[in-house]
C-alpha cells in the first residue's frame, strides 16, 4: 500500500548502488599481489634453491615474462577506455593461473611448494574481486593442475625430475589432496567474503537511500510532505508492512501513513509515545508493551513488534515515526536496521523543523499580526484567485466590507488597548461565522472584508446582516455596531479592483444613511436594509 499524506505520495525512487571498490583500485591492488608473488619466487629461487628444486634458470625468465605481461596490463589499464578494465582484469587472472600452474609443473608438480602461492592468490582474488571470481579462479587452477598431471601421465610432457624424499603417497593422491585443500580454503574464504560483501552492500544501499531521501526532502515544503517522504523511504528500504508519522511533540496529527486501512482524524493521548519522546531515544516495543496504549491500538491494531523513533532536531521533538517490524518467532530486529532508521529520522527531523518554520513564516506573512486573520495582501491575492475561478465556472463571488461604527471615538475614550481588543474580538467572531471556503480579512484600520465564493447578491446581503449582528454581540467594554457594504461579481463589477470600489461605495452609503446597517450595491441605485442609524 502506498504512503498517504496531505499531498501526493512521491514515486518510489530507484537507487543504483555503486560498486563498493572501484575496479581500477582492485586492479591496482591485484598488481601489487602479482609483484609480491613474483618477488617471492625469485628470492626463494636465488637464496633457498632447494625449496624450488634449484630451477632458478627456468623460473627467472618465466617470472620476468609474467611481470612483463602484468606491466603491459597496467599500461593498457591507463591508456585504454575505462570499460576495458574488466577485460584486462579477467585476462590477467587467466595469466596468473597459467604462470602458477607452470611454476608448479617446473618445481615438482604435486610436491611443489608453489602450490601454497595458489592458495594465497585465490584468497587475494576473492577478497579483492568477489567470492564468485574466487571460485572461478579456483576452478581454473584446478583444470590447469589436472591438465598438467594428465599430460604427464600420458607422456605428452615430461614429468618433474625433482627428487622428494620422506613423502608418502603417489603424486595423484597428493594432487587430489591438495586440490581438496585448495577448494576447502577457497570456499571458506568465499563464504566469509560473501557475508562481508553482502553486509557492505546493504550498508551502501542504506547510504544511497538516505542520500536519495535527503535530496527529496530538499524539494518538499510542508510537514505532510516531509512525513510522506520519510515513510516512503523507510518502508521501501526496510520492508516495514505498516507505519505512521505523527507531527509535533505529543501531537495527535497524522502526517503520513503506510499500510493503514483507515487514518483516524483524532487520536487519544499517548503516555507511551510521550515517554519515548522525553527519552529522545529509539524504542523497540513488543506487543505486551503497547497492548494498553490507546493511540497505538487506534493507529496500528494488533501490532506485535513496534519501532518508535522520536524525530529530534535542535533539541526538540518535531514528530514521531512508528513502524511495524514483521519479525519471525524468536528473531530480533537487526541493529543495522535500527541505526539506519534512526539516521533517516534525524534527517527528516531537520526537514520537518524547517517545514514548520516555513509554515510559520508563511502564516505570519499572510495574516494580520493583531487579529490573526488574513491581511490586506492575502485578501487581494485571494480575491483575484476566486474571481478567476468564478469566471471559469460561471459562478458568482460576493464581497462584504464591514466598518466598526464610531471606532475613533471608542479609541479616544477607552484607549488603544480597548480598541485593539475590540478588533481581535470582531475578527474572531467573523472567522467563526464564515464558511470553510470563505475568507475573512482585515482590510485596514477598523475595516474588515469577507470574500464569499459561490454566493449570490441576495445571499451575500443576508450574510452581511449576520456578520453585522455578530459584531454587535462581540465582547467589548462598550456596545459597538458595524456598517456593511455588499457587492457581487459579475452583477456589479467585472474585476477585483472594480468590485472593491463598488463594495466600498455601498459601505459608505450605509454609513451616510445612518450606520448600523447593510447596504447592497445596485445599478443604478443603492438599497439598504437594517436598523435605523445610530
Amino acid at each position: 500500500m502506498a504512503v498517504t499524506a496531505a499531498g501526493a505520495a512521491p514515486d518510489q525512487t530507484k537507487t543504483v548502488v555503486a560498486e563498493l571498490v572501484p575496479l581500477a583500485s582492485r586492479l591496482r591492488y591485484s598488481q601489487l599481489l602479482r609483484l609480491g608473488m613474483a618477488l617471492t619466487i625469485l628470492v626463494l629461487a636465488a637464496t633457498v634453491p632447494q625449496v624450488l628444486g634449484g630451477y632458478l634458470r627456468s623460473l627467472a625468465p618465466v617470472t620476468l615474462a609474467y611481470l612483463g605481461v602484468a606491466a603491459i596490463g597496467e599500461l593498457g589499464a591507463r591508456l585504454l577506455p575505462r570499460r576495458s578494465l574488466l577485460v584486462i582484469f579477467g585476462l590477467l587472472l587467466i595469466v596468473d593461473g597459467a604462470w602458477l600452474a607452470y611454476l608448479t609443473y617446473l618445481t615438482g608438480g604435486a610436491y611443489s611448494q608453489v602450490r601454497y602461492l595458489m592458495i594465497i592468490h585465490i584468497t587475494g582474488v576473492t577478497l579483492l574481486a568477489s567470492y564468485r571470481t574466487g571460485l572461478k579462479v579456483a576452478l581454473w587452477q584446478t583444470l590447469l593442475l589436472y591438465g598438467i598431471y594428465n599430460a604427464q601421465q600420458a607422456g605428452s610432457i615430461s614429468s618433474s625430475n625433482l627428487k622428494v624424499t620422506g613423502l608418502a603417497g603417489s603424486e595423484g593422491d597428493r594432487l587430489a589432496f591438495f586440490i581438496a585443500a585448495l577448494w576447502l580454503a577457497t570456499v571458506g574464504v568465499a563464504v566469509f567474503s560473501a557475508v562481508n560483501e553482502r553486509e557492505l552492500r546493504r550498508r551502501q544501499w542504506d547510504l544511497e537511500a538516505l542520500h536519495t531521501m535527503a535530496l527529496e526532502l530538499e524539494t518538499v515544503t510542508g510537514p505532510d510532505e516531509v512525513g510522506s517522504t520519510l515513510l516512503q523511504a523507510v518502508t521501501t528500504i526496510f520492508d516495514f508492512p505498516r507505519g505512521v508519522v505523527l507531527g509535533g511533540d505529543g501531537s495527535r496529527r497524522v502526517l503520513a501513513a503506510h499500510g493503514l486501512d483507515v487514518i483516524p482524524e483524532a487520536l487519544p493521548r499517548s503516555d507511551l509515545l510521550t515517554s519515548v519522546s522525553e527519552r529522545r531515544k529509539v524504542a523497540l516495543l513488543a506487543q505486551d508493551e503497547v497492548r494498553d496504549d490507546a493511540t497505538v491500538a487506534t493507529l496500528l491494531p494488533q501490532v506485535e513488534h513496534l519501532v518508535v523513533v522520536p524525530l529530534v532536531a535542535e533539541g526538540k521533538v518535531q514528530g514521531t515515526l512508528l513502524v511495524e517490524h514483521a519479525l519471525r518467532a524468536g528473531s530480533r530486529i537487526e541493529r543495522r536496521v535500527v541505526n539506519a532508521v534512526e539516521r533517516f529520522g534525524a534527517y527528516a527531523a531537520l526537514a520537518l523543523r524547517n517545514a514548520v518554520l516555513l509554515e510559520q513564516v508563511q502564516r505570519l506573512a499572510a495574516t494580520d499580526g493583531l487579529t490573526a486573520i488574513a491581511n490586506r495582501r492575502t485578501f487581494e491575492a485571494t480575491l483575484e484567485r476566486e474571481l478567476a475561478r468564478a469566471q471559469r465556472h460561471a459562478e458568482p463571488v460576493s464581497l462584504v466590507l464591514l466598518d466598526i461604527d464610531h471606532f475613533k471615538v471608542l479609541n479616544d475614550t477607552y484607549g488603544h488597548v480597548a480598541g485593539d481588543e475590540v478588533l481581535r474580538n470582531v475578527a474572531a467572531a467573523l472567522a467563526c461565522e464564515c464558511r470553510e471556503f470563505d475568507t475573512a480579512a482585515r482590510y485596514g484600520g477598523e475595516e474588515f472584508a469577507v470574500i464569499l465564493p459561490g454566493c449570490s447578491a441576495a445571499e451575500a446581503l443576508e450574510a452581511a446582516e449576520r456578520f453585522r449582528r455578530i459584531v454587535a454581540d462581540a465582547p467589548a467594554e462598550v456596545p459597538i455596531t458595524a456598517s456593511a457594504g455588499v457587492a457581487t461579481f459579475p452583477d456589479h463589477a467585472r474585476d477585483a479592483e472594480h468590485l472593491v470600489r463598488i463594495t466600498d461605495d455601498a459601505l459608505y452609503a450605509a454609513k451616510r444613511t445612518g450606520r448600523n446597517r447593510s447596504t447592497a450595491a445596485t445599478a443604478p441605485r443603492v438599497s439598504a436594509v437594517g436598523d435605523p442609524g445610530t
